[in-house]
């Protein structure tokens, strides 16, 4: 393992990977917008081509998504529709957490880095992102902030972001646990 090769931080993935699983595991996307469509939609694309793209998205939980297509697919979380947002996230967090702990290279995937700073709340949209944001429930914002405090406090390169997630919208969950 990489940065985090201490056992108790390898531990605390797997718990927080457990959590997530735990507190998202019913959520569907139903009609939302699919991992390709947010692509078509990133591209500009017209209506039939996000219709088209839909068509290989099968899946019917967002734990039937491979790592491999979370890593291979970075940008979509912003081109998503809340739906979407709430359907996808649970698996780019667990993402997040594996390659963190298994990280052993100059620099981890790009996926890992988009999914933490997707969480900070920008200036330039900062009424558009907390609303999305307020369409997860207490108890899922809670599982958000523990992945953004751990990811904080043992991943350098990623703390920046992280910290600024939680001091703007995210860390007003934290202490219910």
């Amino acid at each position: 393992m990489g940065q985090t090769s201490n056992v108790d931080s390898y531990l605390e993935a797997q718990q927080l990977i457990a959590k997530v699983k735990a507190t998202f595991g019913g959520i569907t996307r139903g009609a939302g917008v699919t991992l390709h469509e947010a692509e078509v939609i990133d591209d500009y694309g017209t209506d039939a081509e996000r219709a088209a793209a839909r068509q290989p998205d099968t899946d019917n939980s967002w734990t039937e998504l491979s790592d491999e297509l979370i890593a291979t697919h970075p940008h979509i979380l912003s081109f998503l529709d809340v739906q979407g947002l709430r359907y996808y996230l649970p698996a780019h967090l667990t993402f997040v957490l594996k390659d963190l702990v298994q990280w052993d290279g100059p620099t981890p995937n790009v996926s890992s880095a988009l999914a933490i700073s997707h969480l900070v709340v920008s200036q330039n949209f900062k009424e558009h992102q907390k609303e999305r944001f307020r369409s997860f429930s207490t108890e899922e914002s809670e599982v958000i902030c523990r992945v953004l405090r751990f990811v904080a406090a043992n991943f350098s390169w990623l703390s920046n972001d992280a910290e600024q997630a939680l001091s703007a919208y995210w860390g007003q969950f934290c202490g219910r646990e």
